[in-house]
């Protein structure tokens, strides 16, 4: 796995799901367990996210230019109900090797 991958999967990707939840539930009102079951984490963990329970780093990395464009994409894909498991690795993806170009 690449250093880059690796800041991704512990940085960037819950930064994004932060952030995504954090707008689910506050602009389209959407509860808990269901940005649980969208996001494939536990109920508690969206709870933490709300409540503000989590690392400084995700708080800074949650305000990043990438983390808000995966976000928004990842929330379009939600509203649309297009959104999956493999839909969410590939935006990761795409903005990854946009990252590397």
């Amino acid at each position: 796995m690449s250093v880059l991958c690796e800041v991704m999967v512990k940085q960037i990707i819950p930064a994004v799901r932060v952030d995504v939840t954090k707008q689910l539930y506050s602009r389209y009102h959407f509860n808990q367990e269901y940005i649980a079951e969208k996001l494939g984490i536990t109920q508690a963990a969206v709870s933490k996210y709300l409540s503000g329970k989590y690392t400084q780093e995700i708080k800074k990395l949650e305000r990043d230019k990438i983390v808000k464009n995966i976000s928004d994409d990842v929330i379009k894909a939600i509203i649309k109900k297009t959104f999956n498991k493999s839909s969410f690795e590939k935006t990761v993806c795409k903005y990854c090797m946009e990252m590397l170009r």
